[in-house]
């Protein structure tokens, strides 16, 4: 069945590629359980959301020659207006049945780099490279409750039928750096 072979590549190259550990198992009864019927790979549609770093999952499920809408940006950030315009172009989506949706809204606002002072500022991508001055912490508590609240209409947005698989921030992080 192609779609277990291409659940089974993306777990090995997730796996392999950045160290994570996945059951296809699990993904597969999920997918099977939505797209039931449907097992041609190039009939699945993807939908990467928010951080950049998803560009590189966009391309490879591009190269399979599924439909890819890469709604990715450099820097995304949870903030009101990023939160209002992702909104507007996906309020104009058309899904189906079958599209996955693969979301980085955490990543680039939950983690900071504590700075000499003690300070905690948004690490910063420039010169095509991160500069990080000490340790990097994930916001407390009460700010990821903000940062979650305010991406939850995003989140409200993708169809029940449609499978979500959400990057949470603490994976974010070695991502941005392993890709």
């Amino acid at each position: 069945m192609a779609l277990n072979e291409l659940v089974s590549v993306l777990a090995t190259t997730l796996g392999r590629d950045l160290g994570l550990s996945l059951d296809p198992g699990v993904v597969l009864q999920r997918v099977t359980e939505v797209s039931a019927g449907t097992d041609n790979p190039k009939n699945k549609d993807f939908v990467t959301v928010g951080a950049s770093i998803l560009n590189k999952i966009s391309g490879l499920f591009f190269d399979t020659g599924s439909r890819v809408v890469n709604l990715c940006c450099p820097g995304w950030t949870a903030d009101p207006m990023e939160v209002k315009k992702l909104q507007e172009k996906m309020a104009k989506l058309e899904t189906s049945l079958h599209t996955i949706f693969i979301m980085d809204l955490l990543g680039n606002s939950s983690y900071r780099c504590e700075e000499f002072d003690g300070t905690l500022n948004r690490i910063q991508k420039s010169t095509g490279g991160y500069h990080v001055n000490g340790p990097v912490a994930v916001v407390d508590d009460g700010t990821m409750r903000r940062i979650i609240s305010l991406v939850a209409p995003i989140y409200k947005l993708v169809p029940d039928s449609c499978i979500k698989i959400i990057i949470p921030p603490l994976l974010a992080i070695p991502l941005q750096w392993l890709l």
